[in-house]
Parts: C-alpha cells; structure tokens; sequence
C-alpha cells in the first residue's frame, strides 16, 4: 500500500465540522462506480438505495450504527481490497484522484 507502512494501520479520522443533527448529504467520489459492471439503470438504483438509506440519518445516527475498519484484519484477510481502499484514501486525502469520462 503506498504511503503506509507494511502492518501499520491509518491514522484515525477526525470529522472536518462537528456533528449536528441536521439530515446528511450523500456525495460520491469522483470514480466510486468505475468498477460497476451493471447498467445505467442499475447504477441509477443503486445510487437511489444507497441515499435513501441516509434520507432520514443524522450524523449522530451514523456514529452510532459505524465500526471502524481494521486495515491489518483487512490485509490478512483481503489483501487486495485493502490494498485498493488504501490507495484510495490516499488520493482523497492528496487530492490526486481524477476520473476520465466517457
């Protein structure tokens, strides 16, 4: 994984504004769904589950219901997805990531 040392797991997040109860917004990542190999019409459900599940979640509610992902459980036992999630937050985190539409 680049930036991370082998068996060392990331730094915890901090949340960049504090929690309120105010409903939360949804944003996907520019290239989240590249790898999505369904239709227009699947991706376009998917999309829609996935912010109806948040439509009435506050950031409280999230806190609440999330568990922290362990990278070195997650290295052992899928090496390549916590290998891609890694590269991922990274290019986040750099700004670096850049999608291609076609």
């Amino acid at each position: 994984m680049p930036s991370r040392r082998a068996g060392s797991s990331p730094a915890p997040r901090t949340m960049k504004e504090p929690m309120t109860d105010q409903p939360l917004k949804v944003q996907f990542a520019p290239g989240c769904f590249d790898e999505f190999e369904g239709t227009q019409a699947e991706l376009d459900l998917l999309m829609a589950d996935i912010h109806s599940m948040f439509e009435n979640m506050t950031a409280e509610d999230l806190a609440a219901s999330s568990s922290a992902v362990d990278f070195e459980q997650l290295s052992e036992s899928d090496p390549e997805l916590a290998q891609r999630l890694a590269e991922s937050l990274d290019s986040i985190e750099s700004g670096t990531h850049t999608r291609i539409l076609q």
